[in-house]
């Protein structure tokens, strides 16, 4: 099995809006860019999971909140997986890296705390 490095939702709308509340984000994109610069070194793939929401103006398909936060390492070979429901993460496309053989998360980042099912 595959190792990955997984880095969920931190989209532009954490930043963006301050009804986000996100924490302390400039010590979180450090962290998250120091795990993405040891997986490259160790050809760990990076997998980015982007959440796509029509109903919520933050996460529409195409809104500024909706793309991946510009201050991240991102490479045009990285894979991007979109999600669309928040809870449930394990039924849709993102679940799949988990439930095959294909990868085993070596480290998640993300800016919600919610339970994944």
């Amino acid at each position: 099995m595959k190792q990955a490095l997984i880095i969920i939702d931190i989209q532009e709308a954490f930043f963006l809006d301050s009804q986000q509340n996100l924490w302390n984000s400039e010590a979180i994109i450090k962290n998250i860019n120091v795990s993405i610069t040891w997986a490259r070194r160790n050809e760990v793939p990076v997998i980015f999971i982007q959440h796509t929401d029509a109903d919520d103006v933050d996460f529409a398909l195409g809104q500024p909140g909706w793309e991946l936060y510009h201050g991240l390492l991102r490479q045009a070979e990285d894979q991007v997986i979109q999600k669309n429901n928040v809870g449930r993460f394990l039924s849709n496309g993102a679940g799949s890296l988990f439930t095959s053989a294909s990868h085993r998360p070596i480290d998640f980042h993300g800016c919600s705390n919610r339970v994944l099912s």
